[in-house]
């Protein structure tokens, strides 16, 4: 069976979309699923940084740019080399390693710092690439996700360039719990739904108004409404928590720094729910 296909995207930086997709692809991966993540932020590929890679905290000395750069000295790397550029997250990020057996494989294929700023073949050319890059790997893999700059940028048409290859993208669209960020994902689906597109949506950085004062829930029922006209034919997947922890340091949320009592189960509920619909997918 070939991977599921995600993009995650959201509408502007700081909705924590890199993060979430991070952690949930580390939650995938505990189910004993074998992930591949692609990291497509191309302007900042910090995906390494937060699965906790030392020295990838702004992309690899290999990575995807490699196969989209345009460079009259160096060839770009053939898609179907996409393989020999994957890192093992397991073995080399700074995280709890589960037992032999007991997860699936993690890998990452990361930005190129090397690479960074140079120009860059059309966005059609690069839809086809990574169309092909993906047909390499989702044999390979339970889940691919892909973690796409935000914003309507010329990544987000190559995704949907190669889509029309694979026709299998899932899209993620990540959004905060305020009038501002409904609005964004509000027109971030729209443009998206006009091509066609499947559509999901990730609450993050949420935070149920019970026990607050009266001023919080009477925002939250605000919310609601204007996310039904806004948001309303496209459902809401799962809420991830507001969590203290990622203010400080964007990383993966574990077990152990809950029992430090540095992290909420909370945001780990969160992530588990988004991996058991995602994995239910297949």
């Amino acid at each position: 069976m070939s991977a599921n296909l995600y993009a995650c995207i959201s509408h502007k930086g700081g909705t924590g979309r890199t993060t979430t997709a991070a952690n949930v692809a580390y939650r995938l991966a505990l189910r004993n699923r074998s992930v591949c993540c692609i990291d497509l932020d191309l302007e900042s590929p910090t995906f390494g940084a937060v699965v906790g890679l030392p020295g990838l905290e702004q992309g690899a000395p290999v990575g995807i740019h490699d196969f989209l750069h345009v460079d009259g000295a160096l060839r770009p790397r053939p898609p179907e080399a996409a393989s020999d550029a994957l890192v093992d997250v397991w073995r080399h990020a700074t995280l709890p390693r589960p037992p032999v057996g007991r997860a699936g494989r993690l890998h990452l294929l990361p930005g190129s710092r090397e690479r960074l700023g140079i120009p860059l073949v059309s966005t059609e050319k690069q839809g086809e690439i990574l169309a092909r890059i993906v047909a390499t790997l989702r044999g390979e893999y339970d889940h691919v996700l892909l973690d796409v700059r935000s914003g309507v940028s010329a990544t987000v048409e190559a995704v949907l360039a190669a889509d029309d290859v694979l026709e299998a993208v899932n899209w993620l669209v990540f959004f905060r719990w305020t009038p501002q960020h409904l609005l964004g994902a509000g027109d971030l689906c729209e443009r998206l739904a006009a091509t066609g597109a499947d559509i999901s949506l990730v609450r993050t950085a949420y935070r149920e108004p019970d026990g607050l004062s009266s001023w919080y829930r009477d925002q939250h029922r605000e919310l609601t409404k204007r996310a039904r006209s806004v948001l309303g034919e496209w459902d809401v997947v799962a809420s991830i928590a507001a969590e203290p922890m990622l203010q400080w340091k964007e990383g993966i949320v574990t077990e152990e720094n809950v029992r430090d009592g540095i992290a909420d189960s909370a945001t780990i509920a969160g992530y588990e729910l988004l991996a058991g619909e995602l994995d239910g997918r297949r």
